[in-house]
């Protein structure tokens, strides 16, 4: 069974752009267990979901569990950015700036 899960992310006043190329990945890293992020996720049948995770979480925990949550098998689930493309499953959500935003699920194996 192929899936395809459309995150969609919504702009709120909050600036959505990555982090700056001059913050280091490990200070990222050290803000990323800090505080959450809430944003919608959607799939490819329309599903259309806010979810709220740690900062810290990896990117493909995530979809993983969004992807369980909508019934999917996950198999290499991450999300697709509007600005950002696809997102790497190995960062932690504090990499992008998601809070508010939607985003697409897609299976990694298959591409966008």
């Amino acid at each position: 069974m192929t899936w395809v899960l459309i995150v969609v992310v919504q702009k709120s006043s909050l600036s959505h752009r990555p982090i700056c190329p001059h913050v280091s990945e490990k200070e990222a890293d050290v803000d990323a267990g800090e505080s959450t992020v809430t944003f919608t996720v959607k799939s490819g049948r329309g599903d259309a979901e806010e979810f709220t995770f740690q900062k810290g979480t990896k990117v493909g925990e995530a979809a993983e569990e969004v992807a369980d949550a909508y019934g999917y098998d996950p198999d290499d689930p991450t999300f697709v950015h509007p600005d950002e493309g696809e997102l790497d499953r190995n960062k932690p959500l504090a990499r992008y700036h998601l809070d508010g935003n939607t985003v697409n699920l897609v299976n990694e194996e298959q591409g966008v």
